[in-house]
């Protein structure tokens, strides 16, 4: 009787698991008031209405537009800025347990929460395409990306957290919006010093060759950059630099939260 190889069965087997686990979760209490819910789905109704969110439509999703935002964090290199909700509870508790808590499942959920609402963004621009009304700013382009990129983690940060944050909400959205996604475009080739409580200048001083681009990955027009909480922008603006260094023309930023004041 022939066999199927381990190497094959692994991976098959892997992904069933963790689709298991995830719809188990979904089946219990809600994520945020834990009250018990009809759905399978990871927050009840009146929980999903109350969570913050940033306007879906086209006209004010780009941050950059707002002098609140780009006179506050580093963003020479980006195009767009798109993110879900301001760094406040309960989406700061989530990220942090993500982090440091080794709580995957809030990945998983931030990564549905940002996908749908991505998908909405969609949605309205290709609503504008149709009617022939183009978007406010030219910043504002709606084109989805060729590729998402989560911010890569050194080897020994992904060894002591054992996965990356960025990487498991990306794959929420690849499955939610139908993008590739790729952790082989950009490598961290730095340990750097943790960017927590540093300021603007010290983390681009921190980051500066911390990434290093894959000159053997096919190069994509327009990349996508995952991230689960911006801050100054220094990680993602550095990233975004080493990217059209080598000919990508266009990047934009995917975000769960952003910590600065609009």
């Amino acid at each position: 009787m022939e066999t199927i190889p381990a190497i094959s069965v692994v991976p098959w087997a892997w992904a069933r698991l963790k689709a298991c686990y995830q719809y188990w979760l979904s089946l219990g209490p809600c994520l945020w008031c834990l009250q018990s819910k009809c759905e399978p789905q990871w927050l009840c109704a009146d929980c999903q209405c109350a969570l913050p969110r940033f306007s879906p439509q086209m006209e004010c999703a780009n941050l950059l537009a707002y002098p609140g935002v780009a006179n506050h964090i580093a963003h020479k290199y980006l195009d767009t800025l798109l993110v879900l909700s301001p760094y406040q509870y309960p989406i700061n508790h989530w990220i942090s347990a993500l982090k440091f808590q080794r709580r995957p499942d809030y990945g998983d959920l931030l990564g549905v929460l940002l996908g749908e609402y991505l998908q909405q963004l969609y949605g309205h621009a290709s609503d504008q395409i149709s009617a022939q009304k183009p978007p406010r700013h030219a910043g504002q382009k709606a084109l989805q990306p060729d590729i998402l990129v989560p911010v890569p983690l050194h080897w020994r940060r992904l060894k002591s957290r054992q996965y990356n944050q960025a990487n498991l909400i990306a794959q929420q959205i690849s499955k939610l919006c139908n993008i590739p996604l790729s952790n082989t475009l950009l490598t961290r080739q730095q340990a750097t010093t943790a960017q927590v409580g540093l300021g603007g200048g010290k983390r681009r001083r921190n980051l500066r060759g911390a990434f290093m681009f894959n000159p053997t990955h096919p190069l994509p027009e327009h990349v996508a950059i995952i991230d689960d909480v911006v801050t100054t922008g220094s990680t993602v603006n550095e990233i975004a630099r080493v990217l059209k260094r080598h000919g990508v023309k266009t990047v934009s930023v995917y975000c769960v939260a952003i910590s600065c004041n609009l």
